[in-house]
């Protein structure tokens, strides 16, 4: 018997459908699988993209409906650059998903304490498009409520920083106060007060890995709350005379310093 000839269609059309079975057969993508990765990569760009908070310009922020809302805008003709908003709706999350570590607090010992104020504390930015927002609230330890700190996300996450505390029954337990964001070394820095014995010591902690190292100390609560930290250097100041609490402040300053015109102990 004499083979037909394979028309000329099949023969083209044969390699074409033996490229896409293969294509196929080693998990290759459909065209709407890769129509939606680049829409995914698009919708990052488009992100990215967009004006950050922490740009030039004029910083304010407003109260509305229990809502905290940061705004930026020009410095030359007051039109709007960028946005914030955190919502009020606070919800208590274990751990900080844009820095990866603290605790979940008491969300309804939080806000029901007569000081929290849901439109305070201070805006972080941890990334040009990923920010929070430190606060500043109270928690109990073993039957006492003291200060505490942690942030708070747009969703209205809230998670608290400040190191946990395990205190004997006999024990007191100690207040974290006045924390401050230090945007040039990215740190939070605060000061653990002993109500006991009135004395505290000026801390910092790395805000991505939450490690914590001693600046100095503190005499007496109105000293102890008398914390600053410089914007354009990051260095941290207390006491009526700003007396600088890092190493590099100025010639001969270091680590372990102290204020309320005491002396150094060696």
């Amino acid at each position: 018997m004499t083979p037909r000839p394979i028309p000329p269609l099949i023969r083209v059309l044969a390699p074409a459908t033996a490229l896409a079975l293969l294509l196929s057969a080693c998990g290759g993508s459909s065209p709407a699988e890769n129509g939606q990765d680049t829409s995914s990569e698009e919708r990052a760009e488009e992100t990215a993209d967009q004006p950050s908070i922490t740009e030039s310009g004029l910083f304010s922020s407003t109260c509305e409906a229990g809502e905290n809302i940061y705004t930026l805008r020009s410095a030359d003709d007051g039109t709007e650059i960028s946005s914030l908003t955190f919502s009020g709706d606070l919800v208590a999350a274990d751990t900080s998903e844009a820095l990866g570590h603290g605790r979940a607090p008491d969300i309804e010992q939080t806000i029901d304490h007569r000081d929290f104020d849901v439109c305070g504390g201070q805006l972080i930015s941890v990334s040009l498009h990923e920010h929070l927002v430190l606060r500043s609230y109270e928690e109990e330890v073993n039957g006492s409520k003291v200060q505490t700190f942690g942030v708070t996300s747009e969703e209205g996450a809230v998670t608290t920083l400040a190191p946990e505390q395990e205190v004997s029954d006999f024990g007191t337990p100690v207040d974290y106060l006045n924390p401050l964001y230090d945007a040039v070394n990215e740190r939070i820095v605060f000061v653990e007060y002993d109500t006991s014995s009135s004395e505290g010591t000026v801390q910092a902690m790395d805000l991505h890995s939450a490690e914590i190292s001693d600046l100095g100390t503190c005499e007496g609560i109105n000293s102890c709350d008398k914390l600053a930290v410089l914007p354009q250097s990051g260095i941290v100041v207390g006491g009526d005379l700003a007396y600088p609490f890092s190493p590099d402040a100025q010639s001969g300053a270091r680590t372990g310093s102290s204020w309320n015109h005491r002396t150094e102990k060696r």
